[in-house]
């Protein structure tokens, strides 16, 4: 009997110093009935050429060269383009795990499942303070350190198991920002499910957290789930990665944008009135880690302080960034008060100091 065909589909920008160990990781996968597609998103550097020959090498291979639109749009048209059962993502700078399509299909196989959600590696490259004097005869002394002391951490919040959408969506609100839920990587979908309904798909008008948009529409439609806890991905997380390039602003446009899609999910399955607050934290979580550029420094600084002023708090004279992050959370927090019978009081801002001599700020919600 035939295995059930799979289409992992991988954007591609700039990524000529990953994409051959992403691809490689694909094509050694334990399960070979694969449609690879590589999407490459007018990329700038010797990408696609890199690709041309990745695609000579294995006909599984289906090779995209389009103009620049973005991770959401080209996700899109993978979509479009995929002739498998069911659809994988994997980005181009990560790789998988070699038996990670072989557990998901089975899994979704044997407990006729619309969505396979698993466990995940984050691997933050080592970087050394100081350049290390390194053996000529040993050029790839470095990147072998690198690998080598590279930090390990394994994410998964869900048990071992088949589970119904109630359940999935209550196991969603523990941990509403996390990548775990968030992202597609780390997924398995029924491309039968997606093609029935033209909502479910990525916004291209969003630039960040267009991943769990897509989720969360997709969600409304799957009813049988199953977990692994397995990691199956490995996602590398660099500096210079756009997650971590996130601006302030970016980063609440999104959430609040989203809100509205976690409100009418949680509404459906009448989850709402019990999940309110942990939706609510959502919008805010994570803001803190952001970072802010632009010209209204000084204006932010000065409408926070006449904030902290006016509920009996004097931070002090330094003109840091966490102030400004703070002053965001507010925004957000006024913005949505009345959606969650939240008074002002209820909002707390807790400075710590750090060892780095930063500051980091926590906050603290209850129902008033």
């Amino acid at each position: 009997m035939q295995k059930p065909l799979v289409s992992v589909i991988v954007p591609i920008y700039n990524a000529q110093n990953n994409i051959v160990r992403c691809v490689e990781s694909i094509r050694r996968q334990t399960y070979e009935n694969l449609e690879i597609l590589l999407l490459n998103d007018g990329s700038k550097d010797v990408s696609y050429p890199v690709c041309e020959m990745l695609s000579k090498a294995d006909a599984r291979i289906v090779l995209i060269d389009k103009e620049n639109s973005g991770v959401s749009a080209t996700r899109n048209l993978g979509m479009r383009m995929a002739r498998g059962k069911y659809l994988q993502f994997v980005d181009a700078d990560d790789t998988l795990e070699p038996f990670a399509t072989e557990l998901l299909v089975q899994r979704a196989e044997d407990n006729n499942a619309d969505l396979v959600i698993a466990a995940y590696n984050r691997i933050v490259p080592y970087k050394p303070k100081k350049e290390a004097k390194l053996d000529p005869l040993l050029p790839n002394k470095k990147k072998q350190l690198t690998e080598r002391l590279a930090k390990f951490q394994t994410f998964g919040f869900l048990p071992m198991g088949f589970m119904t959408k109630e359940e999935f969506a209550c196991g969603l609100m523990q941990e509403p920002a996390s990548f775990y839920y968030g992202v597609m990587w780390n997924k398995l979908y029924r491309a039968d499910l997606v093609r029935a309904h033209t909502d479910v798909q990525c916004s291209e008008e969003m630039t960040w957290s267009e991943d769990l948009y897509f989720n969360l529409t997709y969600i409304r439609y799957a009813e049988r789930f199953f977990a692994l806890t397995a990691p199956i991905y490995n996602y590398y997380d660099n500096p210079g990665s756009a997650v971590h390039l996130t601006k302030v602003r970016t980063a609440i446009t999104a959430r609040t944008a989203l809100f509205s899609y976690y409100k009418e999910l949680y509404e459906q399955l009448g989850l709402y009135e019990e999940n309110k607050l942990q939706i609510f934290k959502y919008l805010i979580s994570e803001i803190t880690g952001a970072t802010i550029q632009g010209s209204h420094f000084r204006e932010k600084f000065g409408r926070l302080q006449t904030f902290f002023r006016c509920h009996s708090y004097s931070p002090s004279g330094r003109r840091n960034q966490n102030h400004i992050r703070a002053y965001f959370i507010y925004s957000v927090y006024t913005r949505f008060e009345t959606c969650f019978a939240l008074s002002r009081r209820t909002v707390v801002f807790t400075y710590v100091k750090m060892n780095d001599s930063s500051t980091c700020i926590y906050s603290r919600f209850c129902f008033s």
